[in-house]
């Protein structure tokens, strides 16, 4: 099936009135692979550089298209619960076509609006051989940091950024060891625990948004992301607190700003789901007591990165990483990058002071 520049060209002009120029101009210019799509049809609207690589070839034009045009398996039936209104986003493995064979794919999806059921969907594309493609900022913004943790078989938490404390004013040593759904409110445990059985079915990730709770009684709006681990149903998730701007934004504003917080989202769930691969943490004393930005660090540290490599990924100064290494110091009662290394990971694995 092929596609024209003027027949993309016609699609745009079709499409400004609902989104507008300006706002796909967001997706095109975007640094990620990422594709927004039309349902159900899955016509995709509008795709960034770094996605018309991952999915055509040799220029073939990717706008105008069905997504499913560029896949060889069968889709995952997750944009049909999307369009039904009975999910929000979700993540999914795909086979891309190639030449001779394919390449697997990780693809979330969300729904961009409040409309429903939704008219767009933002796709966010990985192939499985580049999984520093969502490597975002954590905390680029003004916003309050994303709260990451894991829950065990149990749906008990066994592990959670400090940050939580500033979020729903409890210490994290109050929630390790209580259920995951006392996080949120009670008319949002349903929908919770829809979604963690979606994601546990298809072994992948689910997003939602949520009212968590806070011991000021205060409900706060937060987006989740869950992401499925084993043994089901543990998971690893992130609550990213929304802004509580009532300004309605332009759509060039909306398409920048749910693309912006679902990349934040996947890289800290994909954080969350590499430390929880890791059984060595759930030992530490007073891993707790570390943010979200410090477990990145350390998270980056333990797969063999030196403070340069670090401060380049993480958007940060060298001497700020360095600081942020020397407060998990102090809060773990180590003395040394070295032994930070003894302590999470092995004896055999290789560091030293020096980069520091």
């Amino acid at each position: 099936m092929g596609s024209s520049d003027n027949s993309s060209d016609a699609d745009d002009a079709q499409r400004a009135p609902v989104l507008g120029a300006e706002a796909l101009d967001v997706v095109r210019r975007s640094p990620l692979a990422v594709v927004l799509m039309q349902i159900p049809d899955e016509l995709i609207v509008a795709a960034s550089p770094a996605a018309g690589e991952l999915l055509g070839s040799e220029g073939e034009a990717v706008e105008g298209r069905n997504f499913e045009d560029f896949t060889l398996d069968e889709p995952s039936g997750g944009l049909d619960l999307i369009f039904a209104g009975r999910l929000q986003g979700y993540e999914t493995s795909r086979q891309l076509r190639r030449e001779g064979g394919s390449l697997p794919a990780r693809v979330w999806v969300r729904s961009f609006g409040e409309r429903v059921p939704a008219e767009f969907v933002l796709s966010v594309i990985s192939s499985d051989t580049d999984s520093n493609l969502i490597d975002v900022p954590m905390l680029s913004s003004p916003e309050a940091p994303p709260v990451i943790g894991a829950a065990d078989e149990n749906l008990l938490i066994d592990r959670i950024s400090s940050d939580v404390e500033s979020l729903l004013h409890r210490p994290p040593e109050e929630i390790l060891g209580r259920s995951l759904l006392s996080l949120v409110a009670i008319e949002d445990v349903p929908k919770w625990l829809a979604a963690l059985a979606q994601a546990t079915i298809a072994r992948a990730g689910v997003t939602m948004t949520v009212h968590a709770r806070s011991t000021t009684g205060a409900q706060l709006l937060c987006d989740a992301l869950v992401l499925a681990m084993l043994p089901p149903p543990s998971c690893a998730f992130v609550l990213m607190p929304r802004s509580s701007s009532s300004e309605t934004p332009d759509r060039r504003s909306e398409v920048k700003e749910q693309l912006a917080r679902l990349a934040r989202g996947i890289h800290a769930v994909n954080l969350s789901a590499d430390l929880t691969a890791m059984p060595a943490l759930r030992r530490v004393p007073g891993l707790a007591q570390l943010s979200a930005r410090e477990l990145e660090i350390v998270s980056r540290l333990l797969a063999g990165d030196r403070v340069p490599a670090i401060a380049r990924s993480v958007f940060l100064s060298q001497s700020t990483v360095r600081n942020h290494l020397a407060r998990v110091y102090r809060k773990l009662g180590i003395r040394s990058q070295q032994e930070l290394i003894d302590l999470l990971r092995s004896p055999e694995t290789n560091g030293t002071d020096d980069d520091l």
